[in-house]
């Protein structure tokens, strides 16, 4: 089932995707077309036949608004408000007398919807034009607005050239009565005229022009962008829910097959440290001529007869965790290149150690690799590269690991050099940093090359001693180019087939440089241009710290190990025996467990009655009955009301590697994040920084 999700979101995901956005594309810019279709304008002219109409409405009551409007009787009209409106049939207009009282006629509120006085289901037909708003509030809101312009319109004084007042803004959307039940979505705007000019003889005639303009076709369109764009979200939620989902399904069986493998491999080399020092013990004995009774030798030998086994054994447990890493990259680069092409990768911008993350690289896994295909790895800092920079470096790192790797698996002979140049720093400490990665590999054709970047691609060479396709997603490079240009750079390749390969991108960093802050062995080093074989000698690189503050390591808390108290909260069976096998590995032994959140937050309280507190609780997300959220608010809870202020430092695990998973882990109670599957390594590191939280004193300058 695995392989086959894999090669249908490998070779259709992308597809589907682009498909089903040009559609949605298509359809709106095909509504959009129509979005600015104009209808002709109703013209309504009222007079006012109130005696107190110069009292405000209160703003608080929307019925005496709509009360307002039957104070205006509607004496003149156009054709449009005959093919429009519903009270069209009722219209009566006597020119003689603009104070005609009849029995049909008709006002202002005749014509405008009060949703008090409609049912549901015809105020449902309403165009709302996208607005999250009901009807009845948006129609409220809007007469209570025409109330106030009306007052404004009475109080205004008259233009004495044009005898007219000026125009105020429209009022949109206001709903009004069509024919058939229909409801016509409008725009209101209103001005006062006076008819006649004032003479002796008498006053002249105030009229309250009003100009309806339909709008319900656009608002109508809009619902339908506003439906289209509502797909399109619950679309995106779904495939966001499904990336999450099959993550969590591939990373779980993935984390026990990488994590015991890990412990198996641990317990191997165990094993072949003691065949070490079974010939040492052989030797001695041979070197001293002293004599071995039966049982010596029968030991000695059935230990050594195992040697074959326990390597082939390793070799395959070996082969297994590869195969499982390769697995885990490959879900990795497809859920990264889903989250780029959903905008969903947003780019940290913090401070950090660039050096530090560049010989991290160098000195990392990349020197075994180099080492055993006879190459060398080098290395080359520009005197001008800083020694912090602010940026995202998971993301800078991934980017370079990714080249770097590519170098070395496609390059069978000569070197691979990783340089990173800057110019002179700006007036404002803005650094232009380029990263170059060469190889003296197979090359890229320059057919190959205008396919480089697309995802899904992969590069054949027939110098290449494999005359297959190499493994991998080939998302890797499309990825990378992703990524660079989110960093505001473009990646570009030079290459030629037979010959060897530059990758380079050049981004912009505010960074700092502070001269003789790395003055260690490695940093000396790594400031020249370093191959591998001059780092051969330096097998305990890794110890070698920054001056100012050295990390901490499992190691500085050997012996608190086996005092920890522990406690396991998780559902799954195989989870749980990776951690409590992985966690015995590093020396913890003191472990309760737990099968979900409630058997977890019982075992917290029990251990608490009895003074026992746990010192560090691995807790799974999703879990039954209580999942890891409400586990850990139960448990911060039991620890508000604890007297000794003791905190128990709690790690989230969970399946689930997305950014916004670990960020919301961490904004809800947790203090630790923890992504399945993790190796011996991770959990090292995990559990020292538990240890630094829990002494703080113990981080050794």
């Amino acid at each position: 089932m695995t392989i086959e999700l894999i090669d249908f979101m490998r070779n259709h995901s992308i597809e589907f995707v682009q498909q089903r956005e040009m559609q949605s594309m298509k359809k709106v810019a095909n509504l959009y077309k129509n979005l600015y279709m104009t209808a002709p304008d109703t013209f309504l002219s009222c007079v006012c036949d109130s005696d107190d109409v110069l009292v405000r409405p209160s703003d608080t009551k929307v019925e005496s608004a709509y009360l307002f409007l039957q104070s205006f009787k509607i004496v003149q009209y156009n054709n449009t408000a005959i093919d429009t409106l519903s009270c069209a049939s009722s219209l009566s207009i006597n020119p003689d007398n603009y104070y005609n009282h009849s029995d049909h006629e008709v006002t202002l509120g005749d014509v405008i919807i009060n949703p008090y006085k409609e049912s549901d289901e015809v105020m449902r037909t309403a165009a709302l034009g996208g607005n999250l708003l009901s009807v009845s509030d948006l129609q409220n809101s809007a007469v209570l607005k025409l109330g106030e312009v009306l007052q404004d319109v009475i109080q205004s004084p008259f233009d004495q050239t044009s005898k007219q007042t000026p125009t105020h803004e429209r009022i949109l959307p206001l709903f009004v009565k069509g024919k058939n039940q229909t409801i016509l979505t409008c725009s209101l705007s209103i001005s006062k005229i006076l008819l006649y000019d004032i003479d002796s003889a008498g006053e002249g005639m105030v009229f309250f022009n009003i100009i309806l303009h339909d709008i319900t076709q656009k608002y109508k369109l809009l619902d339908e962008i506003n439906v289209e764009k509502e797909k399109a979200i619950e679309a995106n939620k779904a495939k966001s829910q499904f990336l999450a989902q099959m993550s969590h399904e591939l990373r779980t069986p993935l984390h026990g097959i990488i994590g015991l493998t890990d412990v198996l491999l641990s317990k191997c080399k165990e094993e072949t440290e003691n065949e070490k020092n079974l010939d040492t013990f052989d030797k001695a004995v041979n070197l001293n001529n002293i004599c071995k009774d039966s049982a010596t030798i029968a030991f000695v030998e059935s230990e050594k007869s195992h040697s074959p086994v326990l390597e082939q054994q390793t070799n395959i447990i070996q082969t297994i965790r590869y195969s499982g890493n390769i697995l885990l990259g490959l879900i990795n680069d497809l859920l990264d290149i889903c989250k780029i092409e959903s905008s969903k990768i947003k780019l940290e911008n913090k401070k950090f150690n660039l050096r530090r993350a560049i010989d991290q690289i160098h000195c990392g896994m990349f020197q075994l690799q180099a080492r055993e295909k006879s190459l060398e790895f080098n290395l080359q800092l520009g005197e001008n590269v800083p020694t912090f920079i602010v940026g995202d470096e998971y993301r800078l790192v991934q980017i370079l690991i990714n080249l770097v790797y590519n170098a070395i698996k496609f390059t069978d002979m000569g070197s691979v050099s990783l340089i990173i140049e800057s110019k002179p720093p700006s007036e404002d400490n803005v650094y232009e940093l380029t990263f170059k990665v060469t190889d003296t590999g197979i090359g890229i054709s320059q057919h190959d090359l205008k396919r480089l970047f697309q995802p899904f691609s992969q590069i054949l060479s027939t110098s290449h001693k494999q005359t297959k396709i190499n493994e991998g997603t080939g998302l890797g490079l499309y990825i990378c180019k992703q990524l660079v240009e989110m960093m505001r750079g473009t990646l570009c390749v030079d290459s030629e087939e037979g010959v060897g390969s530059t990758f380079w991108f050049t981004i912009k960093f505010h960074g700092e440089f502070i001269p003789g802050f790395e003055e260690t062995t490695r940093s000396k080093i790594l400031s020249k241009n370093v191959s591998s074989k001059s780092l051969l000698s330096l097998e305990n690189c890794k110890k070698n710290e920054l001056t100012t503050v050295r990390t901490p390591t499992i190691e500085d808390f050997e012996s608190s190990l086996p005092k920890l108290k522990i406690l396991i909260v998780e559902d799954n069976a195989i989870n749980r025996i990776v951690l409590i096998n992985m966690l015995k590995k590093i020396g913890c032994t003191n472990i309760a467990v737990a099968q979900d959140g409630l058997e977890g937050v019982q075992q917290f309280e029990e251990f608490k009655k009895t003074n026992q507190l746990f010192d560090i609780i691995f807790v799974d997300i999703f879990m039954p009955r209580l999942d890891g959220y409400g586990t850990v608010r139960r448990i911060l809870e039991l620890e508000s009301n604890d007297p000794s202020d003791h905190h128990s430092i709690l790690v989230a695990l969970t399946a689930n590697g997305f950014e916004e998973t670990r960020n919301y882990c961490l904004e809800h109670g947790f203090d630790v994040f923890m992504s399945k599957p993790f190796s011996i390594t991770d959990l090292e590191q995990c559990v020292t920084n538990c240890m630094t939280r829990i002494h703080p004193s113990s981080i050794i300058p």
